[in-house]
C-alpha cells in the first residue's frame, strides 16, 4: 500500500502491537533494537500478552508494557473477548500515540490500532487483511521472520539492518546458577549441555507436539553424550513440558529435569552450557538470541522463516515431500512425522562434535 504520509514520521510516542507468542517476540527483538537506534528519544510503549511478558519484560528498548489476557483473547467466550478488547482499546486511548507497527497478521489486531485513533498504522498485508492500515508490508512467506519485522521499518523508508536477535535477563537471575550448579554437582570442568525436548505450545495455537522431535531420540542422544563426554544434561523448557523431561531423565542417569526454572534463571543456565539443542520454540530463540552455539531440530515449521540465521546456529531439517506443513498457525493431519523422525541422533552428534570436540 503507498502512503500519503512523509517516509520517515516525527514520532515521540510510538505503540507496539505484539501479544506473543515467546519465541517470536525474541524474534521481533531485532525490530525494537532498530526502533530505538531509529527514535532515540521517542517513549515506546508495548502491548504484549500476560503469557509471555517474562520473555521480553528486561528489554531495554522499551519504555512502557501494557499487559493484555491473551488466554482471554484467545480461548475466551465472545462477551469475555469483547470486554477484554473494549478494555485493552480504553487504556490504550489515554494516549496520545503518533505512530503504531502491528507485528501481527491477522486484521483483528489491525481494527484494534485503528479503534485506538493513531493516525499511522504500519502491519503487513496478508490478503485483504491490511485494509485498517495506512502503510502495509506485503506477505513474503519464505522471508526470515526476523527480516519480515524490519520491513516494516523499511516501509518509512528507515535504513535498518539485521545483524543479531537480543535476550535481556535481570541479575537477580544469575545469583542462582553457582548454588544450582552446586546441588546437581557440576564442576568448573563439567562438559555441560541445555537440551529442549518440549515447546510447540502457546496460548492462541494450544500444544502442537508434532514441532517435537521424539523422546527416544533424546534419551539415546543423552547416553551418547555420557559416554563421549561424561557430562550433565539439564532438561529446560516450561510446566508442560515437565512430562517429556521426566521420561527423559528416568532413562538417563546425566539428565536433570530443569523445566521449573524460570526464563530468566533457564537464561543464566544456558551462559553456562557449552552448546543447546532443542526443537522449534521460545527457549531456542532465546540460545540463539544470547550467541550460544545451537543445534535446532525443525520438521514441519520452516527453518527458512523461523529459524536463527546466525552462524552459531545449526539447522537439521529433512525436506521431504510435505514439508514444511506449518502455515498461518495450522498443520494438517499427519501419522507419520517422516520430516523429524528422519532426523538420527548420529547426525546431531556429529554437529555437535564441531561445537564441543570430544574430551
Amino acid at each position: 500500500m503507498t502512503s500519503h504520509f512523509p517516509s520517515k514520521p516525527n514520532a515521540k510516542k510510538i505503540l507496539l502491537i505484539k501479544i506473543g507468542a515467546m519465541g517470536d517476540l525474541v524474534m521481533a527483538s531485532t525490530f525494537f533494537d532498530n526502533l530505538r537506534k531509529v527514535y532515540p528519544k521517542a517513549h515506546i510503549l508495548l502491548l504484549t500478552g500476560k503469557s509471555c511478558f517474562n520473555a521480553v519484560k528486561h528489554n531495554p528498548c522499551i519504555d512502557e508494557f501494557i499487559l493484555a489476557d491473551d488466554n482471554t483473547l484467545y480461548k475466551g467466550n465472545l462477551f469475555n473477548r469483547l470486554r477484554e478488547l473494549f478494555r485493552i482499546v480504553f487504556q490504550l486511548r489515554k494516549h496520545s500515540f503518533d505512530l503504531t507497527f502491528i507485528m501481527h497478521r491477522a486484521w483483528q489486531f489491525n481494527v484494534l490500532a485503528y479503534l485506538v485513533g493513531i493516525p499511522r498504522r504500519v502491519g503487513f498485508a496478508r490478503g485483504n487483511e491490511g485494509i485498517t492500515l495506512t502503510d502495509s508490508a506485503p506477505q513474503k512467506p519464505n522471508q526470515n521472520e526476523r527480516e519480515s519485522y524490519l520491513d516494516l521499518l523499511r516501509l518509512l523508508n528507515l535504513q535498518v539492518k539485521y545483524e543479531r536477535t537480543f535476550y535481556y535477563y535481570s541479575k537477580d537471575d544469575k545469583i542462582f546458577l553457582p548454588d544450582f550448579l552446586s546441588q546437581h554437582q557440576v564442576l568448573e570442568q563439567t562438559p555441560v549441555l541445555a537440551v529442549i525436548p518440549g515447546g510447540g505450545h502457546n496460548v492462541a495455537q494450544g500444544l502442537m507436539a508434532t514441532r517435537r522431535w521424539p523422546a527416544d531420540r533424546y534419551i539415546e542422544l543423552a547416553k551418547q553424550f555420557k559416554k563421549e563426554y561424561g557430562g550433565k544434561i539439564f532438561l529446560v523448557g516450561g510446566p508442560g513440558d515437565r512430562e517429556v523431561a521426566k521420561t527423559i531423565a528416568l532413562e538417563s542417569s546425566n539428565c536433570i529435569d530443569a523445566t521449573h526454572l524460570s526464563l530468566g534463571q533457564m537464561a543464566s543456565l544456558f551462559e553456562r552450557c557449552q552448546a543447546v539443542i532443542g526443537n522449534d520454540c521460545g527457549p531456542l530463540h532465546i540460545a540463539t538470541a544470547m550467541q550460544k552455539p545451537t543445534i535446532s531440530i525443525y520438521g514441519p515449521t520452516n527453518p527458512n522463516q523461523w529459524a536463527s540465521p546466525d552462524s552459531h546456529n545449526t539447522i537439521l531439517f529433512k525436506k521431504i515431500e510435505c514439508s514444511p506443513c506449518f502455515h498461518h498457525g495450522k498443520f494438517p493431519e499427519c501419522d507419520h512425522l517422516s520430516c523429524l523422525t528422519s532426523i538420527e541422533v548420529s547426525e546431531v552428534m556429529s554437529h555437535l562434535k564441531i561445537k564441543l570436540p570430544p574430551l
